[in-house]
């Protein structure tokens, strides 16, 4: 597992380099690639960085408890002990980063909510479903490009 992280960070550090080539800096869309490699890597290389920074006061706390005495120990035990559980913490929190993206995240999506055939009570549903989206509220990046209500109770219970 840690060769896999150490990979990860060489690449970031090439990335990171890269980000500064002329060549790269040149070219848009080399650019625009790069970038967004390196917004999506930051979060990983910087837990993997704080995991390794977190083993190693524990470490050092584990070597110093060898030569303490008394209260010293108690107080490096304290210590190791919140290092474990931050070392739990950071490992979950690696475990969610590191899995795949969907390829998809980050694009525009246009979301159409129709009513069906039966009247007013079939273009209840889809009332329902856009008030619960934030459609009409425009709770979501972006700006919702039309709401229309076949409904006259819908409409006024909206406002």
């Amino acid at each position: 597992m840690m060769d896999r992280l150490e990979s990860i960070e060489r690449d970031f550090e090439d990335l990171e380099a890269s980000l500064s080539d002329p060549s790269v800096l040149g070219d848009q869309t080399k650019l625009r690639d790069a970038t967004r490699r390196y917004k999506q890597m930051t979060p990983i290389v910087e837990c993997i960085r704080t995991i390794k920074a977190t083993r190693g006061n524990a470490d050092a706390a584990r070597e110093l408890m060898e030569m303490a005495t008394g209260e010293e120990r108690e107080l490096l035990r304290e210590e190791i002990a919140s290092a474990e559980a931050e070392l739990d913490s950071l490992d979950a929190q690696l475990k969610l980063l590191l899995l795949p993206r969907d390829p998809n995240d980050g694009k525009a999506v246009i979301m159409e909510i129709r009513g069906a055939e039966g009247g007013e009570e079939a273009n209840l549903s889809p009332a329902i479903s856009s008030r619960c989206t934030g459609a009409t509220r425009r709770t979501w990046d972006g700006s919702a490009r039309s709401c229309r209500s076949t409904s006259p109770h819908w409409a006024a219970s909206t406002r």
